[in-house]
């Protein structure tokens, strides 16, 4: 589950990363990953899924178990380089048992 956690943020950081130089969201992760192939879950997992939303976007990922409770509750960050567009919630990465989604918010300014 850890590995699946630090690829969740790896795919996060590229997403970030388009915001901030596109302010926009990426169709696909494709246009990511041109280089190199994305992150792959676990072999027995489901595919990690990135999913855009009317507000932001998910991360979807099947986890074996529950997460630790970390943060009650996830601080906006705002990177001092933002091109008028920042996720609100990045550093929430507390899941429960199986198929679990992500829910990020992106703010366009």
């Amino acid at each position: 589950d850890e590995q699946q956690i630090t690829d969740l943020q790896d795919i996060q950081y590229g997403i970030e990363n388009h915001l901030r130089e596109h302010a926009s969201l990426p169709e696909t992760l494709v246009v990511l990953y041109e280089v190199n192939e994305p992150p792959t879950a676990p072999e027995g997992r489901a595919a990690y899924r990135y999913e855009p939303t009317e507000d932001g976007f998910n991360l979807c990922a099947e986890f074996g178990s529950a997460s630790k409770r970390t943060s009650l509750y996830p601080t906006p960050t705002l990177p001092a380089d933002t091109k008028h567009a920042y996720v609100i919630n990045p550093n929430d990465w507390e899941h429960e048992a199986g198929e679990w989604c992500f829910e990020r918010t992106v703010v366009f300014e």
